[in-house]
């Protein structure tokens, strides 16, 4: 089907383009093997106007406020201060966590089937995921000593996708990280625009505040160097931006 538009429900478009990918390989594969003389995917592109997510880093009050509750929700002050994805947190344990080095091993994952029901995998998102990531005294200094099992179990060991789901909004409840507005007809409307992975993109923050280079800070996010940069040329840029703002300020108070 020439110019076919694909579009999965009302999926955002970096999802689209990463499924329709993996249809493009499928069908190759296909011809490659001559099972198939033409790929049907070779005309298929993207839907326009899907909705891109963007994922910002914390705010500085949002910060503050996960770290004023780390005492009765750990969760955030985890992601904030260690880096790692939503799938390698809830896969960590005690035994992963060596004090001693300073570091915690990522060496697994925790994956889905269904959406909801958890699995383990032995190995993430690539070969580089499996590595040690340094365990930063403000985190050396909330997590138990001499615990075992799971950092964040569910009800029945691993948690399941509709748990993680529920934990996440009362996190965000506690932490106040929920957003609520009034609709026009006087609707109260919440949403949720904190995920788990503006974490991701806060502890990219600390990295680029410390002055880390971007290679190293890719292998402690399991990313590629090129990906931490543009998210460091977004902070510098966002960083000019404030710092203008303040000598405007200062400027316009001196007259």
């Amino acid at each position: 089907m020439p110019g076919m538009e694909v579009c999965f429900g009302a999926e955002a478009a970096a999802s689209v383009d990463l499924e329709l990918s993996v249809i493009r390989m499928i069908f190759a594969h296909a011809v490659n093997h001559g099972d198939i003389s033409v790929s049907p995917a070779a005309e298929m592109h993207r839907s326009r106007g899907l909705p891109r997510k963007t994922r910002e880093a914390l705010t500085e009050a949002q910060e503050a406020a996960v770290t004023a509750s780390w005492e009765t929700a750990p969760f955030g002050l985890f992601l904030l201060y260690i880096g790692m994805r939503c799938g390698e947190a809830l896969a960590v344990s005690y035994d992963d966590i060596d004090r001693a080095a300073g570091v915690i091993h990522v060496i697994k994952k925790l994956s889905y089937t269904g959406h909801n029901y958890p699995f383990i995998q032995r190995y993430t998102k690539s070969i580089n995921g499996i590595r040690d990531v340094p365990l930063l005294p403000p985190l050396a200094y909330a997590l138990p000593v001499d615990r075992a099992g799971l950092l964040f179990p569910g009800k029945r060991g691993f948690m399941t996708g509709s748990e993680i789901e529920s934990a996440w909004k009362r996190y965000c409840w506690a932490v106040g990280l929920n957003h609520v507005e009034t609709s026009d007809q006087g609707e109260r409307l919440e949403t949720f625009p904190i995920t788990p992975h503006c974490f991701h993109h806060s502890f990219a923050t600390i990295c680029y505040e410390a002055g880390l280079d971007p290679k190293q800070v890719a292998k402690i996010l399991c990313n590629t160097p090129e990906v931490v940069e543009k998210v460091y040329t977004h902070l510098r840029e966002g960083r000019q931006l404030m710092a203008a703002k303040k000598l405007v300020s200062y400027f316009s108070g001196v007259a």
